[in-house]
């Protein structure tokens, strides 16, 4: 079976980048791969890159990866760790720290391990429990990437398959560790889709996801929904399982996984997982792409981190093009939305593909959400943690390994590159494959995709397969720009994901120092920058702004600097454990001589002292507070309360408190049954990660001594409830011997009890009867003996008559009004005789009120009327009360509309409160401009971007209150510079640019020519190139000019000229000429066309000479050289010309240049001559 998670591939060295606004889809042009190639497409999430910085980002050398649904431990499973770093080694161990392994991965050639273990019949993971080495702790000393697959794909080893036997570690998946950006204190949980995932047994796989978390620190509160679940120490996981959107915090750093072993999508099933990230590194702003999956698989869901987020889902086609936007509204923190990835359409079902393929969708939100994504090829499944679009992210470099099944035969795969340069190169190197490539431009690589443009965002795209780069074992890809590269494994039987998008950046992690125990001064990393904010838990600090912050509360502390590439996200969490505090622990009983047999009552309280003691100079919080009360042999455990918020694990006896304020107190009741013989004493001690000043309070027993009297009828009868006119059942005991006895407490009951004897022993029953009036009624049983001596032994028990519940009052009363817009609110209710209250609201797009207290957030779009039901439950029959909320109206305004970039328009305001205070455009729905107007009508003009419009308004019980809001969708008009083209004789042009919107087409006339030798020009309408073919029948230069108008969505911009210059066959000569040796000649030769340029070979053609050289880049004339010729005899120099203008070449020619010998002057002796007398000069001779 097939099935994935992502996973990435190394970056260590993330540079810095900043912010981008993707306003298209990408366009991935994969059409020419084959069919085979696609099973299926990861559902990606892409980082675009701006500038090119040298800085680099945080590396990571520990990597804590949570428990997959399946066990690690066996070959179904190996592990890649990458490095940039020579000479790293990394510790693979499990996280109860049992070392596995030690890899000695090295730049270019990653580590690759195959875990041991026969994965047949192994079983899964076990859900709430505590588990001590479920987890992987890989650690490097230089920084390392991490990647983990699960390689099963029903394919484990000797042909032992059955549909039995790897049952709990279906199919394959991949998951890459996120790194630093993976730990933190708060998640929102999640899948791609919601509801039932299979249909397999329970045996074999849970029906919905489950979420595993893995503590970094001892003393570890796992909170889910706000109630303490469990606590961890170091190492430990635990898996559980919650509802979607659901909020896990933990008091301690930690990581989490999201995952399931069989997914199912259309019949056939396989498993998947990948991280979970914290809430402090997730964004506002994704995209995901469509693969060939079904409707099933091709989903993601979206999750709000905050109350009332708007989303915004655009989808564009596999070009790029927009389709359509949606706009949805998540009413409350963990509300979520599930959408088709990309474009949906056809109404295929099952496995078939319905879609369009590598369409996708932008999701832009107004508050940081998560995004979980699925795709899968026919039944075959996947999911993936989507990375947000950050300024802080991208790679320089980015190495991986292949992809093996688990019969270690290589598998394929396909990937593409994303830059945002439309110019800088991007190097591969290659190791162990055929042919080898090192720092080879991988544009120039045959079969390699071309670079295109991506929508309209600047970035660019890239793509190749395993073919195309010869099948390496590794292979590593650098680039001057920040690179994303995204790998999918698809085929072979198998499916796996591998994609690069690093989370945000962090920033680096703060110290403290700690003096005394009121409090630590924390300070940020000495290598960061201001502006610095600190958090606590999560929650910015106000006014914590400088490199120091002194903390006085025990809890979590991050903090946020100023990057290269901006703010970073919060850093790695640090806990503060300050000592002023004191846990004392108590324990009681409520009835220490119980019949054996009989009811007890633990009562345990934990409470945070505020009473300053030992060296503590003051009280603080504690936190991660849990206490340990395991039965002893002599109890049955029956059941348990607890104050909300904490939790009871009567099994391994942990009671998990977590965050305790000074003053505090917590309660856990431990209802059990006391065994005839055992151990009674019961013994309860509290812990947690401060120290604290007084040990001795926290551990507290309590103990019974049973009675001679033993409880006959069934368990807890001892201590029954019932309804006011039901019926009790009959309570029996034996009592040794035959004594007086007398039972007291039925009272108003009504009740009558007798005895028997029988063997010499008594039995006393408590007749079984109906009671009419309600109350508590405790029971004593008295046996009093005469013989030897006057002995009394007692018992205890109790009789609960619940009265009937009644009609819930709100305290808000029946009716209440507010006005429209973003809040929370409180409508509790109160009954007498319950159990509980629970609420609910509709209609569901009013609110979402957290059915335990009443509490609503409120739908900042919901106008109208909304009820509130409180039901009051009993044992004894439920209660309801309703209350009608009537929301008023803060306006609708119209005039919403698509316009084009540079328009005016018109919005009006309707149906709002009688006064406009102002008017409000916001270009991100996040931060808010103001716009000085109070009339009900705002125009807008020469309009540049999509802008969103509201007013605040007062009035009919509302004051500043938000109104609706429109939208003015802004499309842009291209904007092109003028274009130039020279082309050879008769030659063609294509003007295509990747710079402009995806989508754009082109209209330009028949060009106009700068004679009638230019043929070929013709006009064109809406078309996606300008591409034409020319040809100049003359021997001159001739030029043929386009005006082109570009046009976006139906905006057009302004014309520009397309001007091509048409070459005529060249025609060119040149002349030789005498040159003396050591001087140099000049030659200009002669062309049809001006400023042709030239080539040449020189080459000795006679004689001896020197100084000429060929000229490979064409030149200017004239052609000059120094020649030089000491022979004695002249030489000549033949140079073979080749006459070029903007690339085209005419017919070469030659000249020659004659270089004469060097002759040096003549010199002769001195000699006299008669004036009158015929001489001869003579012995005249040159030296």
């Amino acid at each position: 079976m097939l099935c994935s998670s992502d996973e990435k591939l190394l970056s260590n060295n993330y540079p810095i980048i900043s912010r981008w606004k993707m306003n298209k889809l990408i366009q991935l042009l994969f059409s020419g791969y084959l069919k085979e190639n696609y099973l299926k497409l990861m559902i990606l999430s892409l980082f675009l890159m701006f500038s090119a910085s040298s800085v680099t980002a945080q590396t990571y050398k520990t990597h804590y990866i949570a428990p997959a649904p399946w066990q690690y431990w066996s070959s179904a499973n190996e592990i890649i760790v990458s490095t940039n770093v020579a000479g790293t080694s990394a510790t693979v161990k499990k996280s109860d720290g049992t070392l596995i392994t030690t890899l000695t991965p090295t730049p270019g050639a990653p580590a690759v391990y195959r875990f041991s273990g026969d994965p047949v019949g192994l079983a899964k993971n076990s859900l709430n429990t505590i588990l001590n080495s479920a987890g992987i702790i890989v650690t490097g000393n230089n920084p390392i990437a991490v990647n983990v697959r699960n390689i099963a794909s029903d394919d484990i080893p000797s042909g032992s398959y059955s549909s039995t036997n790897d049952q709990y570690i279906k199919g394959n998946a991949s998951l890459f560790s996120f790194g630093d950006a993976a730990i933190g204190n708060t998640f929102r949980v999640g899948y791609y889709r919601d509801g039932d995932l299979n249909g397999v047994a329970a045996s074999v796989s849970t029906i919905r996801p489950v979420y595993s978390v893995l503590a970094i620190e001892n003393n570890t509160t796992v909170k889910l929904n706000g109630t303490a679940i469990t606590t961890l120490n170091a190492g430990q996981s635990y898996i559980l399982q919650a509802a979607m959107g659901s909020l896990v915090e933990t008091s301690g750093p930690a990581v989490m996984n999201t995952g399931i072993n069989v997914d199912a999508p259309e019949a056939c099933g396989d498993g998947a997982y990948n991280p979970v990230p914290p809430v402090s590194s997730l964004g506002n702003e994704y995209v995901v792409i469509r693969g060939k999956g079904n409707k099933t698989a091709e989903q993601t869901t979206v999750i709000a981190t905050e109350a009332n987020t708007n989303v915004t889902v655009m989808n564009f086609d596999h070009n790029g093009v927009l389709q359509s936007t949606n706009t949805y509204n998540l009413i409350a923190q963990g509300s979520f939305i599930t959408f088709p990835n990309g474009v949906e359409t056809g109404t295929g079902t099952g496995n078939v593909q319905v879609g369009d393929p590598f369409s996708g969708s932008r999701i832009v939100a107004t508050k940081n959400v998560v995004a979980y994504s699925g795709t899968a090829n026919q039944c075959e499944v996947d999911i993936a943690t989507l990375a947000p679009l950050n300024s802080c992210g991208g790679s320089l470099k980015a190495e991986t390994a292949k992809f093996r099944a688990n019969n270690l035969t290589d598998l394929p795969y396909f990937a593409y590159l994303v830059t945002k340069s439309p110019t800088d190169k991007i190097y591969l190197t290659t190791t162990g494959g055929s042919p080898a490539f090192t720092n080879t431009d991988i544009e120039t690589i045959s079969g390699v995709g071309t670079r295109r443009q991506l929508g309209s965002t600047g970035a660019y795209a890239v793509d190749f397969d395993n073919t195309n780069i010869g099948n390496p074992s590794s292979f590593f890809i650098t680039s001057n720009s920040r690179l994303t590269v995204a790998m999918v494994q698809s085929g072979g039987g198998f499916s796996m994901s591998n994609f690069l998008s690093p989370f945000p950046e962090k920033a680096g992690k703060p110290t403290y120092v700690q003096s005394d125990c009121a409090s630590a001064l924390l300070s940020a990393d000495p290598n960061s920058t201001a502006p610095y904010q600190w958090y606590f838990n999560g929650v910015a600090i106000a006014g914590a702004n400088s490199s120091t912050y002194r903390a006085a509360v025990s809890g979590s502390y991050t903090i946020t600097s100023m990057l290269d590439c901006g703010v970073s996200s919060q850093s790695l969490p640090v806990t503060i454990a300050l000592c002023n505090i004191d846990l004392v622990l108590n324990k009681t009983v409520d009835n220490a001589s119980p019949a054996k047999g009989a009811t007890v009552n633990f009562t345990i309280t934990v409470k945070n002292s505020d009473v300053a003691s030992g060296v503590v100079s003051g009280t603080g919080n504690a936190i991660g507070v849990s206490a340990t009360d395991i039965l002893p042999s002599g109890y049955t455990y029956v059941s348990n309360t607890t104050t909300a918020g904490t939790s009871y694990d009567p099994t391994t006896g942990l009671w998990s408190i977590g965050s305790m304020a000074s003053g505090q107190t917590v309660t856990l009741t431990i209802k059990a049954t006391v065994k005839s013989s055992g151990s009674y004493t019961n013994t309860a001690t509290v812990t947690g990660p401060q120290n604290d000043p007084v040990p001795s309070n926290n551990t507290a027993s309590a103990s019974v001594t049973p009675v001679d009297i033993v409880l006959t009828s069934g368990a807890g009868t001892d201590a029954q409830s019932i309804c006011v006119g039901g019926t009790t059942t009959a309570i029996t005991y034996l009592i040794t011997g035959t004594p007086v006895v007398l039972v007291t407490g039925l009272g108003a009951s009504g009740l009558t009890y007798g005895t028997t004897t029988s063997g010499g022993n008594t039995i006393l029953t408590i007749n079984s009867g109906t009671v009419s009036t309600a109350g508590t009624y405790n029971y004593t049983i008295t046996a009093t003996y005469a013989l030897p001596s006057t002995t009394i032994t007692t018992a205890n028990g109790s009789i609960t008559v619940r009265p009937a519940v009644t009609t819930p009052v709100f305290a808000a009363g029946a009716t209440s009004t507010r006005c429209q817009g973003a809040a929370v609110q409180s409508y509790p209710a109160t009954a007498n005789n319950t159990t509980g209250i629970t609420y609910s609201i509709s209609p569901a797009n009013s609110g979402v009120i957290n059915a335990s207290t009443g509490e609503v957030t409120w739908s900042a779009n919901y106008n109208g009327t909304a009820t509130i039901t409180a039901v009051a439950a009993s044992p004894c029959g439920n209660k309801t009360a309703t209350h009608t909320v009537t929301i008023n109206s803060t306006g609708t305004i119209s005039g919403a509309a698509t316009v084009c970039s540079g328009s005016n328009g018109t919005l009006t305001l309707t149906g709002a409160p009688a006064t406009v205070v102002r008017w409000e455009s916001s270009t991100d729905n996040i931060n808010w401009t103001t716009i000085a107007n109070t009339t009900a009508t705002l125009n807008y003009t020469n309009i540049a971007v999509t802008t969103t419009y509201r007013a605040i308004v007062s009035g009919n019980g509302c004051t500043n209150a938000i109104s609706g809001t429109a939208t003015v969708t802004v499309n842009p008009r291209p904007v092109i510079a003028n274009q130039a083209y020279y082309i050879c004789k008769t030659g063609s042009f294509n003007f295509s640019p990747v710079d402009v919107p995806n989508g754009t087409t082109y209209t330009w006339s028949a060009p106009i020519t700068s004679s009638a030798n230019i043929s070929g020009g013709t006009a064109g309408t809406s078309q996606l190139a300008v591409n034409q073919t020319l040809s100049n029948s003359g021997t001159t230069l001739e030029t043929a000019t386009y005006a082109v108008t570009p046009t976006y969505s139906g905006c057009a911009g302004n014309a520009f000229t397309i001007t091509v210059y048409v070459v005529p066959t060249i025609t060119a000569s040149a002349t030789g000429t005498t040159a003396c040796s050591g001087s140099a000649f000049s030659v200009t030769p002669t062309s049809n066309v001006s400023g042709t340029t030239y080539t040449w070979t020189a080459a000795l053609f006679s004689g001896t000479a020197t100084g000429f050289s060929n000229q490979a880049s064409a030149v200017s004339v004239p052609i000059s050289q120094i020649l030089s010729n000491t022979s004695g005899a002249d030489a000549t120099v033949r140079y073979t010309v080749t006459p070029n203008y903007n690339g085209c070449t005419g017919a070469t020619f030659t000249f020659d240049v004659l270089v004469r010998t060097a002759t040096p002057a003549p010199t002769a002796s001195n000699q006299t001559f008669c004036e009158i007398a015929n001489a001869t000069v003579a012995s005249l001779v040159t030296t």
